[in-house]
């Protein structure tokens, strides 16, 4: 863990904005693989990373247990009023295939008409699946989590 007194945590995150797919963007996906790490999905949202060195963090429902988000109030990124670190950035970029159980990758396409858009494609069976569709799971979920943890506090408190 890093000893980071309050003050020397930013205030203000770097915005978690990357290129998906460019392996000269540190916050993609890409750019992980290239530099020799190995993501391990154990289900959306948890994950072990291992650097090149050995050196392994975990990822459990979004928290990530490197020294970045430990001592940074969860990370140097900003997204949506959170902060996060590069690995939970990474692992958002990365979705278990229900059908094969291999994991999909983020990826943008671009139809005949010039629209882009977003999808998680296996390389394994070739399923995808709407990028949209999976943001909107993922959200459902966090505010599932958040109002279970709500309603267990206010049992605790009538204890």
């Amino acid at each position: 863990m890093l000893g980071n007194s309050p003050s020397q945590v930013k205030s203000n995150p770097h915005p978690a904005t990357f290129a998906i797919g460019d392996p000269e963007d540190r916050l993609s996906i890409a750019h992980a693989m290239r530099e020799g790490y190995t993501l391990t999905l154990d289900g959306d949202g948890c994950a072990e990373i291992l650097k090149a060195d050995g050196t392994a963090y975990h990822v459990h429902e979004w928290q990530c247990d490197c020294p970045d988000a430990q001592g940074r109030d969860g990370g140097s990124y900003g997204v949506n009023g959170h902060r996060t670190c590069k690995h939970v950035l990474w692992i958002a970029q990365l979705y278990p295939c229900q059908y094969c159980g291999s994991t999909m990758h983020l990826a943008e396409h671009t139809t005949c008409f010039g629209e882009t858009f977003k999808t998680f494609d296996c390389p394994t069976c070739k399923n995808a699946v709407d990028f949209g569709f999976i943001r909107g799971q993922r959200r459902f979920r966090r505010v599932q989590a958040r109002q279970q943890a709500e309603q267990a506090g206010r049992e605790a408190a009538n204890v």
